[in-house]
C-alpha cells in the first residue's frame, strides 16, 4: 500500500473507534438551589450489555429532576 492510502485509512479507523467509545455517562449528581439538596442518578454496567439504555435512563432521571428546579453539578 502507499502511504497516501494508508493515512486516511488509519484517520478514518480513529474517527469510528472515538464515535463508538463516547456515551452518556451513567452517573449524574444534581443539587437543588434553594435547599442545597444533592441528588445523583446513576447505573452500573454490572450483567446489562446495553449501556446505551442504561445512560438514556440515567439522562431520563437527571431531567426529571431539573423540571423540579435542580442543576446539574459537575463531579
Amino acid at each position: 500500500m502507499r502511504v497516501s492510502t494508508i493515512i486516511p485509512m488509519c484517520a478514518l479507523t480513529l474517527f469510528v473507534f472515538a464515535a463508538c467509545t463516547q456515551t452518556a455517562p451513567l452517573s449524574i449528581t444534581l443539587r437543588d438551589p434553594q435547599t442545597n439538596s444533592v441528588q445523583k442518578c446513576s447505573a452500573r454496567e454490572g450483567m446489562a450489555k446495553d449501556v446505551t439504555a442504561l445512560s438514556d435512563a440515567v439522562e431520563m432521571c437527571a431531567r426529571q429532576l431539573e423540571a423540579r428546579g435542580f442543576v446539574r453539578v459537575n463531579d
